[in-house]
């Protein structure tokens, strides 16, 4: 019976099979560090491209930290007097007049968060104002609230109608304004507010850009008279309103612009509840505890994501034409 004998490369005596396998091995190992160290560069491209693309992404008037001049105001509208906060850019530069922008609140009034929309668009170069709808009624004297009057929403004893005359009279107010440019004076309406957008694009053609966050598209006949350039932000689950977009879209052509924001719900940039916290998304802090529910929007990145680039997509709209 012949002895058994091990391989060369296990006999630990070089031969051919020994030699074979040390390349072999050397060349595994040459292609490891390969890999670690392409990673490595790549790691730190990406960490880079990511902080590049953060800066630009950040707006520009955020980045700068323009400082802001804000005060109450009040503007006739018919025989009443409307209440609006008014944001402007402290040192806007020579004589310029500036761009403006109606900031028209959602069903919860102007609060604070509106406020702090004003003065987000006031650091961008914009003259913003922010007219309380609700303020027309503080001459009333109302009975005292029921249970169901307390659920309800500050706007809820506002006629439609008489909103829309009161956000005209708010635009009519701005180009008087000898400060503003009368020519580049656009609306944002939010939620509640943004129906209130349509209707005033439908009045005054003169208007230089409407942007909509899930707000009801107007359903009378005047829709056609719109020639302002619209955008539309709509959230994914808000199916009652996002539903609309498609009739909006055919009815206005090429007027309308809109974006669908997966896996958002109404209220992602203000309004609903109030929840989210989404001027502090904007700029790019996280956002001031109050509850569970914004605790868990904290931690949300595709909100943080969707927010940010819906308010790139208005500045970037906004701009579009501005000299």
């Amino acid at each position: 019976m012949e002895p058994f004998h091990a391989p060369p490369w296990e006999r630990g005596r070089p031969g051919r099979k020994t030699r074979t396998w040390e390349r072999a091995r050397l060349a595994r190992q040459c292609v490891v560090c390969f890999l670690i160290c392409t990673g490595a560069l790549l790691a730190v491209s990406w960490t880079s491209d990511l902080r590049m693309w953060a800066a630009a992404s950040t707006p520009q008037g955020v980045r700068s930290a323009t400082a802001v001049e804000a005060q109450t105001v009040a503007y006739p509208s018919g025989p009443a007097t409307i209440d609006a906060y008014l944001a402007r850019p402290s040192a806007p530069g020579r004589s310029a007049r500036l761009p403006a922008v109606l900031v028209i609140h959602d069903e919860l009034g102007l609060n604070d968060a509106v406020r702090e929309t004003a003065r987000l668009f006031a650091t961008e170069g914009f003259m913003a104002l922010a007219p309380d709808l609700v303020s027309r009624l503080s001459g009333r004297s109302p009975a005292a609230p029921s249970e169901a009057d307390r659920r309800r929403s500050p706007v809820a004893a506002l006629p439609p109608a008489q909103t829309v005359q009161d956000v005209g009279a708010a635009f009519a107010f701005l180009q008087g304004d000898a400060g503003v440019d009368a020519g580049s004076i656009a609306i944002v309406g939010i939620g509640w507010g943004g129906w209130r957008a349509f209707k005033l694009a439908e009045q005054a053609p003169t208007l230089y850009r409407a942007v909509v966050f899930y707000g009801t598209t107007s359903d009378d006949s005047q829709l056609h008279r719109i020639r302002t350039p619209i955008l539309g932000h709509y959230a994914e689950y808000d199916f009652e309103t996002t539903a609309q977009v498609l009739a909006t879209k055919r009815r206005l052509g090429g007027r309308f612009t809109y974006f669908i924001y997966p896996d958002m719900d109404r209220g992602f940039l203000g309004g609903g509840g109030g929840a989210i916290d989404y001027v502090a998304l904007i700029r790019g802090r996280a956002p001031e505890d109050a509850g569970a529910a914004r605790a868990d929007q904290r931690g949300d990145a595709r909100l943080a994501a969707a927010v940010k680039l819906a308010w790139e997509r208005t500045l970037a709209f906004f701009r579009a034409q501005l000299g």
